[in-house]
């Protein structure tokens, strides 16, 4: 992504550390006449990738743009949100920085939700991508494997991340969703 620092609705910096917080890694590349070390630094500090200043050269834009692109394909296959990590080449997954001792299924089903936070997703997406379903299985299967999941995400009196949307679905989010 390349973003402005001085946007109409909110900053740069404001929209760049908002994605962070909400757990998207999305390279960012800064473009801005605002030259000064402070707002190099705080583009970066709040999760920008890089900081171009204007006016810029066309082809180091595009360098850049190739250079993020690299080191964001580069890096672990880490999905993280808030305080989840789930590492997908161990096959490990932590919270608030504890070991979550997960079977195969709770794995699959915790990378569906790491992958789309703040999405809700129907028992029966989940049916598919989790359990790769022919139409045979009964959706309670879901309900049954999230709850597991919640147990152990919750362990140790942690806050519910995955949250009910009644009659759609599941989502992973702070608090309850609105109906």
């Amino acid at each position: 992504m390349v973003a402005d620092i001085m946007m109409p609705v909110m900053t740069g910096y404001a929209m760049v550390d908002e994605m962070r917080q909400q757990g998207l890694r999305t390279p960012v590349i800064f473009l801005s006449a605002k030259d000064q070390t402070k707002d190099v630094v705080e583009g970066l500090e709040v999760g920008g990738d890089d900081y171009l200043i204007k006016p810029f050269k066309l082809e180091e834009l595009i360098a850049r743009i190739r250079a993020a692109l690299r080191r964001a394909r580069d890096t672990s296959r880490d999905l993280i949100w808030q305080d989840i990590r789930l590492d997908k080449d161990t096959r490990g997954a932590k919270r608030a920085g504890q070991e979550l001792y997960l079977s195969a299924t709770e794995f699959l089903l915790l990378e569906q939700f790491l992958t789309r936070p703040g999405e809700i997703l129907s028992k029966k997406l989940l049916l598919q991508r989790v359990w790769a379903d022919d139409g045979y299985r009964d959706e309670n299967i879901v309900e049954l494997y999230v709850n597991y999941l919640r147990k152990k995400t919750e362990v140790h009196g942690l806050h519910r991340v995955i949250q009910t949307v009644r009659g759609r679905g599941y989502v992973l989010a702070d608090a309850d969703p609105e109906p």
